[in-house]
């Protein structure tokens, strides 16, 4: 596997500033951030390795990108979907390139969380950042081999 810390940071920072154009800072993790309220977005990479790629977003950097990106005040909770769904859409994009090939992408899977990450893999590699004066962290999950065809509905074909 070719991605280390130092290459999720870079492909992060790079996404953000090409759809949104506003800073992401490297950070630490935060200290409290598992039990708040939060937004993750994920795309699902399959094929020569299989895993999931993870945005946790807070409900406030989520708005200020919709805001940002359809230039509006008060963006709607589709809009807000929708910039968070496509950066974890782009990120993963771009990391899937970094893999073992071949392998497909998911659509991105948005949802909101009160607690911990709830994966089924191991998380590989994590990288914190900071928008907004509000945490938002990325992380690269590989999945067991035993939860590869679960996670995916996938069947297997002769």
């Amino acid at each position: 596997m070719s991605i280390n810390e130092d290459i999720l940071r870079e492909v992060t920072q790079t996404a953000w500033q090409a759809m949104l154009g506003i800073p992401l800072e490297s950070s630490g993790a935060p200290t409290n951030a598992d039990g708040e309220a939060h937004i993750v977005s994920q795309v699902n990479i399959h094929g020569a390795w299989d895993g999931t790629i993870l945005i946790r977003w807070t409900p406030t950097v989520a708005h200020h990108a919709a805001r940002v990106l359809y230039q509006s005040e008060t963006p709607s909770a589709e809009e807000v979907r929708d910039v968070v769904g496509e950066m974890a859409n782009i990120v993963g994009g771009n990391l899937k390139g970094l893999l073992p090939g071949p392998s497909w992408l998911s659509l991105p899977i948005v949802q909101h969380s009160e607690g911990g990450d709830t994966t089924n893999g191991v998380a590989i590699h994590e990288a914190w950042f900071e928008c907004a004066g509000e945490p938002v962290g990325v992380r690269v999950v590989e999945l067991p081999p035993e939860g590869r065809k679960q996670n995916y509905g996938l069947e297997e074909t002769s």
